[in-house]
């Protein structure tokens, strides 16, 4: 056995089974392009870090993590083909430059995304630093604590696990340099796969390459390296090498990337892009004409009727506890009530042949389910915090998080999470929603409208609704009301 102090542990980054690098079905990993490893099959939704150590490199797609300690560099890589996701399923928790505690989050990922739209939900964990692994835990077994050691590698880090970049201590090539460029026909740029066959290419020959892309550069060898650079479809890839093999490898290099390095190319024009003059907007948000509100329709239709402002103010939420026993109680309790309100309204839903209207409410009830969603107020409750609060708080700011998220699917859902959080905030506050007494003819203008009070609304009473903040369902369940608009056209306010 090596001397304990030659050896870095690699602690168990995702629960499942751990199996063999060479069981991918992916070559590049297989055939350990991108380095020495192991592959799991995930049994949960969240990748945390191995060690100790320092994020240098986070994927724009966010399926893929790569984590440093002096010198052993380790790939984290979320699913097969997962990069085709752009983002889409991935919730990150830590950003690059970060230094993190061995056990830290780094990634929530919706397995179930991954596993209907990509190839596999396999995930590789890999060495890109060179070092062999030898394998710890037996291949196979299924694995669920995080402090169990999946490998070891041979390494020079300190104890202390301070961070310490890696040093080249390779002989520098002399010669003139050779240049070329080619644009990347990669419809994902270079992710890990095109990246790991390019370096491969590189190595291939008797010389120093770097390359660069916008402003960027990197060691052509480096898997992580050429990843780090982020590019994307039509960047244009600058190659330099020095050494005796240079003139073939700049030529080898053009070749491999002209040919899509494993993955089907993907066109893209050649001409430069035109400027585009900026045009006054269609819609007005001010009218010129006192007391009249400018708007534009969600739903299709005319409605003439008497407007009712609807007020949704709520009872100021305070931090006050009866006591922690009683507030869980609370808030568990409140829950389990949102649920069974939910499950009513898919049963009716599904009763009236609106099936699809029913599985937005299915969302609901998962969300609600979600432990993780109750984790952060149950804590706060057990600090002595009351259960409307720390709902309040917990629900808002998961609500924030998926707003300001890249992709719109994922900061749809920012307004379920409101819809559910406001579900649960009135039942805890006892705020009851069915005292409204509405004549005939009502247009019903309110802030904003939730999914859920849309499907409530009285469509015997309620002819037109109007809201002063766009809002998501209006275009999901606009169908519900006959007309529905964002500040209703020509609206004379009293």
């Amino acid at each position: 056995m090596k001397d304990p102090k030659n050896k870095f542990s690699i602690n168990l980054p995702l629960k499942g089974i751990v199996q063999a690098v060479t069981d991918l079905p992916d070559p590049v990993f297989a055939e350990k392009m991108m380095g020495d490893g192991v592959a799991i099959d995930p049994i949960d939704n969240v990748l945390y870090a191995p060690f100790a150590g320092q994020i240098t490199q986070i994927h724009n797609s966010h399926h893929a993590v790569t984590l440093q300690q002096g010198d052993v560099e380790l790939l984290m890589h979320i699913g097969l083909d997962t990069v085709a996701l752009k983002g889409r399923g991935f919730e990150l928790h830590v950003a690059e430059g970060d230094q993190v505690e061995q056990g830290q989050p780094l990634i929530t990922f919706d397995a179930d995304v991954i596993a209907r739209e990509c190839v596999s939900v396999q995930s590789a964990v890999v060495i890109t630093s060179g070092q062999e692994i030898t394998p710890v835990t037996p291949l196979g077994s299924v694995q669920t604590d995080l402090n169990q050691v999946v490998f070891t590698v041979p390494s020079s880090n300190d104890p202390q696990g301070t961070f310490a970049p890696v040093q080249d201590t390779a002989v520098e090539p002399t010669g003139p340099a050779i240049t070329g460029s080619i644009k990347i026909p990669n419809a994902t740029g270079l992710h890990a796969r095109p990246a790991a066959r390019l370096a491969v290419e590189v190595r291939k020959a008797d010389a120093k390459v770097t390359f660069t892309v916008n402003g960027k550069t990197c060691s052509g060898s480096s898997v992580t390296g050429i990843m780090s650079l982020k590019t994307k479809l039509g960047d244009t890839l600058e190659i330099e090498a020095v050494g005796p093999d240079a003139q073939q490898v700049v030529a080898d290099v053009i070749a491999a990337v002209k040919a899509g390095l494993g993955e089907e190319i993907t066109s893209f024009s050649e001409a430069p892009q035109q400027e585009v003059e900026e045009e006054a907007p269609l819609l007005q948000v001010k009218s010129g004409e006192e007391g009249v509100l400018i708007g534009f329709t969600a739903s299709p239709g005319r409605a003439i009727g008497k407007l009712v402002k609807h007020n949704k103010a709520l009872p100021e939420v305070t931090r006050e506890s009866i006591g922690a026993a009683e507030e869980r109680a609370a808030f568990k309790a409140s829950v389990k009530s949102s649920i069974a309100d939910l499950q009513s309204i898919i049963d009716r839903l599904t009763k009236n042949g609106q099936e699809e209207l029913a599985e937005v409410f299915n969302a609901h009830i998962e969300l609600l389910s979600d432990p993780e969603l109750s984790e952060k107020p149950l804590a706060d409750i057990a600090k002595g915090q009351g259960a409307a609060w720390s709902w309040k708080l917990a629900y808002e700011a998961q609500a924030e998080t998926l707003a300001k998220m890249d992709d719109p699917l994922l900061a749809g859902r920012a307004a379920d999470v409101r819809d559910i959080g406001l579900r649960v905030l009135k039942k805890l506050l006892g705020v009851d929603d069915g005292g409204e007494i509405l004549e005939e003819g009502t247009i019903l203008l309110q802030e904003d409208i939730t999914p859920s009070e849309i499907v409530a609304l009285d469509l015997t009473k309620i002819v037109g609704l109007c809201t002063t903040h766009a809002a998501l369902p209006l275009t999901q369940l606009s169908s519900r009301a006959p007309t529905i608009c964002l500040i209703l056209s020509t609206l004379k306010t009293p």
